[in-house]
């Protein structure tokens, strides 16, 4: 479940604090180390919950349930009271607590840490992001504060050295289309979808399904483990990285994303096992047309409200 949507039930009360939890006891360093692993992708622990019929719910604070069932907060109710109060802006109903501890947090550009509103510390700083303030204003404060940055006298002649920059992309590729060493990749990640231009850094590449499951045969008998047949791609692109070191005399660390296990795929072993399988050619014609229905798409602003 994503934070937005737990965000949402909080409001919507489908999710509360049941009477008898504590109320709100963490402190700014709590906060802050808590933003700092989820920007960093480190493990936060999972929650706890109750769902239980909302008659008998005997809940925190002076926010109504909605009829039916209900999940009751057991386990996590610092961090979600957290995240709710930097993201919105404002404590949840069922709030006991001080909400200094969450007010103010923000992010800073270039060194890439959070940390609590100073003064002498932030003010003529326009690297310092206001994390409540962005994530409420979404697009529309991001571009704000890039212009702001750009009519900064301090850091205005600083915006080139981005341009070109290398930057990690976390996700996982939907969609590709290339054009000479132009390649457009459609990247999706937990949150939702994002597109970037690559000029030179993505080198798509294509196998046949045979070669896929040879080298996930490969796999299995040198690894232990069976991966699933599109994982099995980059296998093999893996296995034809480390012929070319070998050839080239050259000692490597291949890095791939070994996506998914194979548990629920074995009917496809069986099949090129059995000889069943075999390698098929996409036409260039349908290669085009699905191409042209991908250009069709309607913005990712359009796309994101639904109304397409």
């Amino acid at each position: 479940m994503k934070i937005s949507t737990i965000l949402d039930h909080i409001d919507s009360g489908h999710m509360a604090l049941p009477e008898f939890q504590r109320g709100y006891v963490w402190n700014r360093d709590q906060v802050r180390g808590l933003f700092g692993s989820l920007y960093r992708r480190h493990p936060v622990g999972g929650l706890l919950v109750w769902a239980t019929e909302s008659q008998t719910a005997t809940h925190r604070g002076d926010g109504s349930l909605v009829p039916g069932v209900v999940k009751l907060l057991l386990d996590g109710q610092q961090r979600m009271t957290s995240l709710y109060g930097v993201l919105r802006g404002k404590p949840p109903k069922f709030f006991d607590g001080n909400a200094r501890a969450f007010s103010g947090l923000r992010f800073h550009l270039e060194t890439e840490t959070f940390a609590f509103y100073q003064k002498q510390k932030m003010d003529g700083d326009a690297q310092w992001i206001d994390v409540t303030e962005l994530m409420q204003r979404g697009s529309a404060g991001l571009g704000d504060f890039v212009t702001r940055l750009g009519q900064d006298p301090a850091f205005a002649d600083r915006l080139g050295e981005h341009v070109g920059r290398s930057v990690r992309v976390r996700g996982w590729l939907m969609n590709r289309r290339s054009k000479g060493k132009l390649h457009f990749a459609q990247l999706r990640d937990g949150t939702g979808i994002c597109q970037c231009v690559v000029e030179g850094l993505f080198e798509p590449r294509s196998y046949h399904q045979t070669m896929c499951y040879e080298s996930a045969l490969t796999w299995a008998k040198t690894e232990g483990t069976i991966c699933a047949p599109e994982t099995s791609h980059a296998v093999a692109a893996a296995i034809d990285e480390a012929i070319k070191a070998r050839e080239e005399g050259k000692e490597k660390v291949i890095l791939f994303n070994y996506s998914g296990h194979g548990l629920m795929d074995l009917t496809g072993y069986d099949a090129f096992l059995s000889g069943q399988l075999t390698d098929y050619e996409l036409p260039e014609e349908e290669l085009q047309r699905f191409t042209k229905d991908l250009e069709n798409l309607p913005p990712a602003e359009q796309r994101k409200s639904g109304k397409w």
